[in-house]
């Protein structure tokens, strides 16, 4: 899906903004600093950045000049409200797509996001599982899903998935509890790889699926690291309405990216 990094330190337009994207589909991530916003900018890879000028320690000029730099290709809408057309002007030379201003007016505001970076598109999704019968299982769930538009990425190992991550960069991540019974293998369980996911910086949502009743310390490990919810092998194989309710969760998870989310 379509990404939108905030850099904002107004707690007003980050929650209504982040509202009204989260519900038009995109995918939205908040950071109050330029410095942050730029680190997140590495990882995040967002297609559109809405910037604030009044920002603690670095100023929102250099912090546009630093985003054109890194990806020309990021579109920048910068909140006005600071300077007159002379000071726009200059704002555009250094890169700015767009300009908005507050208070927001919702309407004008989705118009200008549509515009520069279309619709919020897919879901991009990785399912790592050494079962083959398992992950085409759980592919198919989501390709005949009629409500929502998946795009599916699939591994089978630790490495494999790791690799899909740094190219595709999914918006969520479903992994099998327990990958192989070798404990000698860094990426034996979907804990190990996604602590190595989340060492490299990014920050994806992720959904275990566990099958194997002697599974609690790997299930143990995925909570502490703030896994969004873990659903039984089990209960997918229950029918419509128990696959259904498992697209539904995974759709809640990749759009809102909260983690400590329990199913239901």
């Amino acid at each position: 899906m379509k990404r939108i990094l905030i850099i904002d330190d107004e707690e007003d337009t980050l929650s209504l903004v982040r509202e009204i994207f989260v519900e038009y589909g995109y995918r939205v991530e908040i950071e109050a600093t330029g410095e942050e916003g730029l680190k997140r900018i590495k990882t995040y890879r967002p297609h559109l950045v809405l910037l604030d000028l009044r920002l603690p320690k670095m100023q929102g000029e250099r912090v546009l000049v630093e985003i054109k730099r890194s990806n020309p290709q990021i579109k920048v809408i910068v909140g006005t409200g600071y300077g007159d057309d002379d000071s726009k002007e200059n704002l555009r030379k250094l890169g700015t797509d767009a300009f908005f201003d507050k208070p927001i007016r919702v309407d004008q505001f989705e118009k200008t996001v549509i515009d520069l970076i279309g619709a919020a598109g897919t879901i991009r999704v990785l399912i790592l599982d050494d079962d083959s019968t398992f992950l085409d299982a759980f592919t198919h769930f989501f390709k005949v899903d009629q409500e929502t538009q998946w795009e599916i990425f699939t591994a089978r190992t630790g490495e494999e998935a790791l690799d899909k991550v740094r190219i595709n960069l999914p918006d969520l991540f479903v992994t099998d509890i327990v990958l192989n019974e070798d404990q000698e293998n860094p990426f034996h369980s979907g804990a190990k790889v996604y602590a190595a996911i989340c060492k490299e910086g990014y920050r994806i949502p992720v959904v275990a699926l566990g099958a194997y009743p002697d599974a609690y310390e790997a299930h143990r490990e995925f909570k502490e690291m703030g896994v969004a919810t873990v659903f039984a092998k089990d209960e997918l194989i229950g029918g419509p309405d128990h696959i259904q309710h498992f697209l539904n969760v995974m759709k809640r998870i990749a759009l809102r990216a909260e983690l400590g989310i329990q199913p239901g």
